[in-house]
């Protein structure tokens, strides 16, 4: 009786052990298997992630092509436009260059015009002079004044073309000359003057300031010619002092230039000058300021 106790006992103990590790490896499956439905998920999980991140990559990637394609639409439109902006400016270019050739063929065309004016002029007064009946000695003085005059006529187109040959080196062919170079009335002599003063500023660095007269200031070819010859030569010789340069032109009875500087040891000789304004019928004065010095050139009309 005890052993058939003792072996049922065991067989419980036996049964029970079987039964825990039974229990136990249940538990275990089970666990293995909700770990392995988690890790499915995070699989699941990390697959859509994937895709979408490759769906992302793909529409990136059309963006960028997109934008490459516009850059490049871009560059080319850009060369395009530029290459129409050269063209336009070579156009401008060139439409300035014949504006600016016209206006000189212009300006030389009204030159040759005062020419055949002067010569017309010239031919009448020479045909008046062989119609009326004068002494030898008349027509040979009249001949005479016409020589003159055709001289003054010459020297003043060669002061002229001088200026202008000086005008043009400065500003080249484009820039216009001075209001009153070709008035109605002949060459305003202070558009002369300005020349000048621009030349000198150029090329010598002294500056310079024209008050301009109040109507344009005339004269015959060989009372222009000394003036502006005498006139130009003192702003030259003033110039050397480097300091600005004040002129004013008047005309009344006689012409006159006066030009006002701080430069006082400019004006010290001028002898030269001012003999050559006497020779001319003309003066030459220097006057002291308080500030400077005073140098006027008269000649009578």
């Amino acid at each position: 009786m005890t052993a058939v106790l003792g072996v049922t006992v065991a067989v419980g103990l036996t049964a029970l052990v079987l039964l825990f590790l039974l229990v136990r490896r249940s538990a275990a499956a089970t666990e293995e298997s909700s770990r392995a439905a988690r890790l499915e998920k995070e699989l699941d999980r990390t697959t859509a992630q994937l895709e979408l991140t490759e769906e992302r990559a793909d529409e990136e990637k059309r963006r960028l092509t997109e934008a490459g394609e516009a850059a490049a639409a871009a560059d080319e439109a850009l060369r395009e436009a530029r290459v129409e902006t050269a063209e336009a400016r070579r156009r401008a270019d060139e439409t300035e260059d014949r504006v600016a050739k016209a206006r000189r063929d212009l300006e030389e065309a009204e030159r040759r015009a005062a020419d055949a004016d002067k010569r017309a002029a010239r031919a009448d007064r020479r045909g008046r002079q062989r119609v009326v009946p004068a002494p030898v000695k008349a027509e040979s003085s009249a001949s005479g004044d016409t020589a003159v005059a055709d001289v003054a006529d010459a020297l003043w187109e060669l002061e002229r073309l001088r200026l202008e040959r000086e005008w043009y080196a400065i500003g080249g062919l484009a820039m216009p000359m001075p209001a009153g170079w070709d008035g109605g009335d002949g060459t305003d002599l202070s558009a002369a003057v300005a020349v000048e003063l621009e030349v000198i500023r150029e090329v010598v660095g002294t500056p310079g300031r024209l008050d301009p007269p109040t109507r344009p200031v005339t004269a015959d070819p060989a009372t222009a010619i000394i003036v502006t010859r005498l006139a130009g030569e003192l702003l030259r010789t003033l110039a050397r002092g480097g300091l600005e340069l004040s002129v004013s032109i008047e005309d009344d009875d006689e012409l006159a230039v006066a030009v006002a500087t701080g430069a006082t040891e400019t004006a010290e000789d001028l002898s030269r000058l001012a003999a050559a304004a006497d020779r001319a019928g003309g003066s030459l004065d220097v006057r002291s300021l308080d500030d400077g010095v005073r140098v006027e050139v008269r000649l009578p009309r």
